[in-house]
């Protein structure tokens, strides 16, 4: 059990950290700041995580939505 809550974990912070790279590829200016926008969003995703399956849901059908609509353009 341990170790699928700690693999979810890590697939999601990949996930993160490929999305800040994206971001400074289509913002150069941020280039400076992608480790720190890395680490911030590990804790805020470990932070979410730590509230429960509910509220983790909901925080990732934020992002999720619009990348999906995206999909389908």
């Amino acid at each position: 059990m341990a170790a699928l809550m700690i693999d979810r974990i890590l697939s999601a912070a990949k996930a993160f950290f490929a999305e800040a790279g994206g971001l400074v590829s289509a913002v150069p200016s941020l280039q400076p700041c992608t480790p720190g926008l890395c680490l911030t969003t590990l804790a805020m995703l470990t932070l979410i995580n730590m509230r429960g399956v509910k509220d983790t849901g909901a925080a990732f059908l934020l992002p999720t939505n619009p990348f999906i609509e995206t999909l389908s353009w």
